[in-house]
């Protein structure tokens, strides 16, 4: 097992991202041995910011090396599932940033290759983070649930193209699928069943966020479980002074929060629950939104041979409901769950198709 010893990870991106993915393996003793990006000045930029005997590369070359233990992409959407695919192919597991990839039809080749021993991860951190861990274990403390709701209130990112129409997803992709992600699992640990509908608004068309003219920047879904209950998650790309991230699950038993902003805390009927800091000061933050315990959980998998949870099929399951919210949005109605409308068109594309044409 890779531990302060060990651990060869190839990257493939050199954004911000893949700048996290790296601190993450870094504090783990892990070591990043080579970069590739589509920008050869930033991989090397990168790779020298890394030291440690990193190397920027063509991606070629890199997957002509020495296999790594464990290979990331964060790349653009567009790229994640030919570059995860490939890696696949020399037999080395690969954590894929959110969305898992840019359409249903790339994600369904993911999951074809999984079910084929393929490993991935889908590398949305947040349910990994500690607090996350323990309102999981909290959550049947509840009982029935009848409420389930999460938001992500934050400014625009300034990094990546996420207000770019070819990546595919606008708010949708980023930050929604990181709530989504949690209230899926929530749904799984309460037993509700699986979605079976989701309920859309996607707004922002044309607003105030710079550039943000071709994308959506605020949404609200419904998203309904087979069981009955109806969770609500909310994502905005406002100013700074509005910022929140925060879970809220409750029932005849209880409530539990989760608030991950200005820093993780978990409350059970209004009263904090203590959390244990394991982590070096300067690693905390990588603890606390679950970056750490990902890569972790993922070695433990793979070394014990065991299922992993966060796999290429989960990122699925999430990208399934980002692009039914879209076709929601544009139809004006519920979508049903699993999505069957067209797999080889981003999110932002069915929208757009849902709509129709203008007038």
């Amino acid at each position: 097992m890779p531990g302060r010893s060990g651990g060869r990870v190839a990257l493939r991106g050199a954004g911000v991202m893949a700048r996290a993915f790296a601190g993450a393996c870094r504090a783990l003793g892990w070591r990043v041995v080579s970069v590739s990006s589509r920008d050869a000045a930033r991989s090397t930029t990168f790779a020298d910011d890394l030291g440690a005997g990193a190397v920027a590369v063509g991606f070629d070359e890199q997957l002509a090396g020495p296999p790594p233990d464990v290979a990331v992409v964060a790349t653009p959407p567009f790229d994640h599932a030919a570059a995860a695919l490939t890696w696949a192919e020399r037999g080395v597991p690969v954590v894929i940033a959110t969305p898992v990839a840019a359409t249903l039809a790339e994600a369904d080749r993911l999951v074809a290759a999984e079910q084929g021993g393929a490993r991935f991860l889908f590398g949305s951190s947040m349910p990994s983070a500690p607090v996350a861990q323990e309102l999981f274990r909290r959550v049947s403390d509840v009982g029935e649930i009848g409420h389930l709701s999460a938001r992500s209130i934050r400014p625009a990112p300034d990094w990546g193209g996420f207000l770019d129409p070819s990546w595919g997803g606008g708010v949708m992709s980023h930050p929604a699928v990181h709530p989504l992600s949690l209230v899926l699992l929530i749904g799984r640990v309460a037993g509700l069943g699986a979605p079976v509908e989701v309920s859309a608004e996607l707004r922002g068309v044309g607003g105030s966020v710079p550039g943000s003219a071709q994308v959506d920047t605020e949404a609200s879904v419904e998203l309904r479980f087979a069981s009955g209950p109806v969770a609500s998650v909310a994502v905005d790309w406002r100013d700074d002074r509005h910022r929140a991230w925060d879970l809220q699950v409750a029932g005849a038993g209880g409530v539990v929060r989760l608030d991950m902003d200005p820093a993780p805390t978990l409350e059970v009927d209004g009263a904090p629950v203590p959390l244990r800091r394991v982590a070096p000061a300067d690693e905390q933050p990588l603890e606390d939104v679950g970056l750490t315990p990902m890569f972790r959980t993922l070695w433990a998998d793979i070394t014990e041979d065991r299922p992993t949870v966060m796999n290429a099929a989960f990122g699925r399951d999430v990208l399934e409901i980002v692009s039914a919210a879209n076709w929601s949005s544009g139809a004006g109605g519920p979508t049903p769950l699993p999505f069957t409308g067209p797999r080889d068109r981003t999110p932002i594309a069915l929208r757009t198709l849902a709509a129709g044409p203008p007038g």
